[in-house]
């Protein structure tokens, strides 16, 4: 199971990369059964979970919009972080 685990990890950080999205790291990932994975995302100081069908991983068009919604907060977090930074 720790393999399996290692292996979604894996294809997890090499979608963000294919996504320009390597600024965020991807930190625990569990396995919640019923094909479902809970995924921390992780940016500087910023961490957000989510929750991801397994499944959809392996379909590449599949994955790609998964993950987009599943890093949606957590970009939304940095940009305001940004904005705040850049109006001071």
């Amino acid at each position: 199971m720790a393999q399996r685990i290692e292996t979604r990890r894996r294809q997890i950080e090499e979608i963000l990369t294919s996504l320009g999205r390597d600024d965020l790291g991807v930190g625990e990932v569990e396995d919640l059964g019923e094909g479902r994975l809970r995924v921390t995302f992780l940016h500087g100081h910023f961490r957000h979970a989510a929750e991801l069908d397994a499944g959809k991983l392996d379909d590449p068009q599949q994955a790609k919009a998964a993950l987009m919604i599943a890093v949606r907060k957590l970009s939304k977090d940095i940009e305001a972080e940004h904005i705040g930074k850049a109006q001071q």
